[in-house]
């Protein structure tokens, strides 16, 4: 999907406000003396890549530090979403999204199904594992520019509902994200505080 002018503008200050809390959280370790490793991948003991299921997906940290001979994975604590009026976008033609409020690091995304059997995951999957691939840009150079974990998706009342942490992934990878569900199958998307709506 194309990303417009109108959702550059929409959503820019929500993942900003995501990532100056993980910058803030990194420069807080290193003024402390830390070496400070970004948005690391998640491995068990043995170095091996962890993978959870349904989608068999790996996730990020924030980052992590290593100070006095250990490494400490950390969290950035996030604040309250951002507030604006809900907006409704089309993605395709037959596909469209209702943006409420939300958490960058916690995208509550509710899907409703109204096909045949269940949905094929397959693009949303692949979407994720694309980006979550390191592609450094200008927006946020000391980041990677990656999601960082998907959770679900679960089945709920109205259909599905999945939980992403976009990370310092862009407002471009955000509409990938979007096209990924609407090639999956869903013809309403509904992101944020939309409870109200189903």
């Amino acid at each position: 999907m194309r990303v417009t002018d109108e959702m550059l503008d929409l959503l820019e200050p929500v993942r900003d406000l995501c990532v100056a809390d993980l910058l803030a959280g990194m420069g807080e370790a290193l003024n402390d003396g830390g070496e400070v490793d970004a948005e690391p991948v998640d491995r068990d003991a043995d170095g091996h890549i962890r993978r959870a299921p349904p989608l068999n997906l790996p996730r990020r940290h924030d980052f992590s530090v290593r100070a006095h001979g250990a490494t400490i994975l950390r969290r950035t604590s996030g604040r309250a979403a951002l507030r604006f009026a809900p907006v409704t976008t089309a993605v395709d033609d037959r596909a469209a999204a209702r943006i409420a409020p939300f958490d960058w690091a916690a995208a509550d995304i509710h899907l409703v199904w109204d096909g045949p059997g269940a949905p094929d995951w397959t693009p949303l999957r692949r979407w994720y594992l694309e980006w979550f691939q390191a592609r450094f840009g200008e927006e946020s150079p000391d980041l990677l520019g990656v999601v960082h974990a998907l959770h679900g998706p679960r089945a709920d009342a109205a259909g599905w509902r999945v939980t992403v942490d976009l990370g310092s992934c862009s407002v471009r990878g955000f509409g990938a994200m979007l096209a990924a569900l609407a090639r999956a199958g869903f013809r309403d998307i509904r992101i944020g505080e939309t409870e109200d709506a189903l």
